[in-house]
């Protein structure tokens, strides 16, 4: 038989291959490929090249008239399944690319709203804890980060699209929880043990912080590179925390070493020796359990 002048077999030969092609390239595919665990993805193109000389041969055995018969119930189901799969395809594209700019918008409200700027209250809280900065400007902008804060956590609410993301809850939710902390903060009103509930509570916010992003990353976005980025930022905050943790006891032994009435009227005026408690200790202890949790040595 003449192949190449069998237009309706050519055709149908065409349109298989074109047609596999291209529902390979809209990942038609992956969901077969990911429940038969082909990680290299050659499972499809190996049944094509088992099936293609038995495939080809039956088709070739026809007579003309009969593979114009077959090409005219072949040609609407396929283009109709190839018009479906195209369609469902693209607008499955369209919600992920939907999904990753909100997510993407929310990991940086997160960060740049509530825990950088946690940070930054946390810094000068320990500075107040020491006597060496103004309680005033401290409430000042504790109260600003929360205007911030709660805006974001408006906006946020008002994109429908994120209450049917996997964890996207729990960032929004995590953002009015750094608004009701920002609430009731008043370093103005705060005795020493009051500071230091509001050090740690402040820790234990940014590590939180740390964990929402992470979990967007690691099961939202698929994101490899978001998701390293940050488990290194919480490494260092083990280091930080570690730093903070040796120089407190640095200062404590040396107060320790001092006359007792001169160590005595040193711990009316700092937190650190009145209370020696370790803080840092929680908050490593924090991160420690979200290494646990994503399996992170």
């Amino acid at each position: 038989m003449d192949y190449i002048n069998n237009i309706p077999f050519s055709a149908v030969l065409g349109l298989t291959i074109s047609g596999g092609w291209l529902i390979y390239r809209l990942g038609g595919f992956e969901y077969l490929n990911s429940k038969i665990n082909d990680e290299k993805g050659v499972f499809i193109a190996s049944v094509f090249f088992l099936a293609s000389p038995f495939l080809f041969t039956y088709l070739s055995s026809y007579q003309v008239s009969q593979q114009v018969e077959i090409f005219r119930l072949i040609l609407p189901v396929a283009t109709f399944a190839l018009g479906q799969t195209m369609t469902k395809q693209e607008k499955q594209r369209e919600v992920k690319r939907k999904e990753k700019g909100l997510i993407t918008m929310l990991v940086a409200t997160i960060e740049a709203q509530a825990v950088v700027r946690l940070n930054n209250i946390e810094t000068t809280l320990m500075s107040i804890n020491n006597g060496r900065s103004d309680v005033e400007d401290l409430k000042k902008h504790s109260e600003r980060t929360k205007n911030d804060v709660d805006d974001s956590y408006q906006k946020l609410r008002n994109q429908s699209e994120l209450f049917g993301i996997d964890f996207a809850l729990g960032g929004i939710f995590y953002l009015s929880r750094v608004r009701d902390f920002l609430e009731r903060f008043d370093p103005t009103q705060q005795n020493q043990q009051e500071r230091l509930n509001a050090l740690i509570e402040l820790r234990s916010l940014q590590v939180e912080g740390y964990f929402n992003i992470i979990n967007l990353a690691k099961y939202n976005l698929v994101d490899k590179e978001m998701f390293d980025r940050y488990i290194a930022k919480l490494k260092k905050q083990v280091k930080r925390f570690l730093e903070l943790k040796e120089h407190k006891e640095t200062r404590l032994n040396s107060w320790r070493q001092q006359p007792f009435s001169e160590y005595q009227r040193q711990k009316e005026e700092d937190l650190a020796l009145r209370l020696d408690i370790d803080t840092e200790s929680q908050a490593i202890a924090y991160i420690q359990e979200i290494f646990a949790h994503f399996r992170v040595a």
